[in-house]
Parts: C-alpha cells; structure tokens; sequence
C-alpha cells in the first residue's frame, strides 16, 4: 500500500455546500496538467451555505488548479509512510472549516482550512494515517461510529477550532462516505475520513496529502477493484 505524505489544500466544489472562507491561491503549490472539475461537494464549519455563481466556480478551480502531478512523497519531505508531517511554531492556527470535493474519476479531495495563518502563525503539524476500527472521541476515547468501510485518522497540533465545527458530512461520493470533526484536546484537533472500498471489501485505497498556502488537503483515491 503507498501511502504519501506532505502538506497542502483544496477548496470546496462548485456544486455543493462550500466553506464561505477566504479563497486559496494555487502559487504555491506548483501545477502541471490540472484534473477535471468537481463532481460533488461538502462542507464542515461555521455558516456553511450552499454556493451559486461565479464565486464557486471559482473556488472549485482554484483547487483542482493547484492540486497536480507535482505531489510530495513521504519520502520527500522527510515524514513518516502514513503521512505525517513536523511541528509548528508561534502562534496557533484555527481550523475554521473542511470542503469535500470529487476529483478525477472516483478519488476525492478533503479540504482542512485554516485561519490565522501567516506572520507568526503557521499550519499546524499533522498526521494522516488509517485507523484500526471506528475513530474515538479526543479525550473521552470513546469509539464515534460513522459511515465508510475504512477510516483515516487526521490529527493536527498546535491548533485550535472554530466553536461551529461539530458536525459532520456525507457527500454521496464513492470513495468518501462521511467526513466528521472529533473534537480537540490541549491544543490539538482530530478528524476523521470514512472511505469507501470496494463494495465493502477491506481495501484500503491510497492517499496523498499536501499543505497549500493556508489549508492542508487529503486526496483519496479509488480502491483497485480489480
């Protein structure tokens, strides 16, 4: 199983519940070949609303544009096979917000956005990697049942929340089934990803992860079915 890690960001699709957050900027993640547009979208965070217009057009683009063949490795950035990356200093981030996207074929994006990063904040450290069961609840420990086959875990430190961020979504894409926010515990926030395989099979299919400009971005792709 490859697993990728690094960090990065997307934006919310055009056809769906869309963060009403600032906009990212693609320059700095390099792009060549940008993929298809989105198929289906959703949105976790305070004053989630549906999108109309050009504006989610817009964001949608900004995404795909700046999520490419160029992807960082595990290996690359020097953290660990399930996707893990270094500490931050100064400041802490606030997770404001998390935008489901669908992507080139069955693959979907996963979209963390922060606020209050540049200047002395900076993206929070993180990991992503699959868990063994049902993800538990930050602090209590507590399994949290939810939608999917297979779960990743994603934990960010050095970090902190928006008071709207305890809900959860289902965006009817074939590889993401739910995608819900845990909780935090002394400055760290976890989340979880449930994924969906191969009509239940125990496939865990693979993933990247890239940080672009103030938002860190899971990309899951479809489970080999063959």
């Amino acid at each position: 199983m490859r697993r990728r890690g690094a960090r990065m960001l997307l934006t919310g699709a055009a056809a769906a519940l869309v963060l009403p957050l600032a906009g990212c900027a693609s320059d700095s993640a390099s792009s060549s070949g940008a993929a298809t547009g989105a198929e289906a979208s959703g949105s976790i965070g305070a004053g989630s609303a549906s999108s109309d217009g050009d504006s989610a057009e817009s964001t949608a683009t900004d995404v795909v544009d700046s999520f490419s063949d160029g992807r960082s490795t595990a290996a690359d950035s020097g953290g660990s096979g399930d996707g893990a990356n270094s500490g931050a200093g100064g400041d802490l981030a606030e997770l404001t917000g998390v935008d489901v996207q669908g992507g080139e074929g069955a693959s979907a994006r996963v979209v963390f956005r922060f606020d209050g990063v540049g200047g002395k904040s900076e993206l929070p450290s993180y990991r992503v990697k699959y868990l063994d069961g049902y993800p538990k609840a930050p602090g209590s420990g507590k399994p949290v049942e939810m939608s999917g086959q297979n779960f990743l875990g994603v934990t960010f430190t050095h970090a902190t929340a928006g008071g709207e961020l305890r809900e959860a979504i289902e965006p009817e894409l074939p590889t993401v089934a739910e995608v819900r926010y845990l909780g935090g515990f002394e400055k760290v926030q976890e989340a979880a990803i449930g994924v969906t395989s191969c009509h239940g099979a125990p496939t865990q299919p693979e993933y990247d992860v890239r940080e672009v400009d103030t938002a860190i971005v899971v990309e899951i792709e479809a489970a080999d079915c063959s």
